[in-house]
């Protein structure tokens, strides 16, 4: 493994903490974070695109996540006057074998994200009743946005 790997690995795993943290809400979002105080442990494989090949998007790279167990939580915010509140808070929700296909890319402001996500999970251990009534596929949908949107 190159230390050009070994770092963008760590970048991987700095956005995904980053991303699933729990955070006060600051805009009017549904936002997935992980249950407790402590990250699960990830295994990532990085892949960059081959260097003959004509650059079609800005990606750096591309990586596949996998964890044993991801625990989250949903939570709603909403705005309240001129401020932004939770409405409700879901959760938790465990997914097992999680496994997260996403590229990851420089914007504008010269920040990483994540971008064209894909994720796969063999099953939900577990979801809360009444979270929206959605079901399995579409809480994998829901979290395939947030991790576009937020990541």
């Amino acid at each position: 493994m190159t230390d050009m790997m070994r770092l963008d690995i760590q970048r991987v795993q700095w956005i995904m903490e980053n991303c699933l943290a729990n955070r006060p809400c600051t805009s009017r979002t549904t936002k997935f974070y992980v249950v407790g105080n402590r990250d699960p442990e990830y295994n990532i494989t990085i892949a960059y695109p081959p260097s003959t090949s004509p650059r079609t998007s800005n990606a750096l790279f591309s990586f596949l996540l996998s964890t044993d167990v991801l625990e989250l939580n949903l939570t709603t915010c909403i705005e309240h006057g001129e401020a932004f509140i939770t409405l409700r808070t879901y959760g938790p929700i465990r997914l097992s074998e999680v496994v997260i296909h996403a590229n990851v890319v420089i914007d504008a402001t010269g920040r990483l994200h994540m971008n064209n996500s894909r994720l796969v999970s063999s099953g939900i251990m577990s979801i809360p009743v009444n979270l929206y009534n959605e079901g399995y596929i579409s809480v994998l949908q829901m979290l395939e946005t947030f991790i576009d949107d937020q990541c």
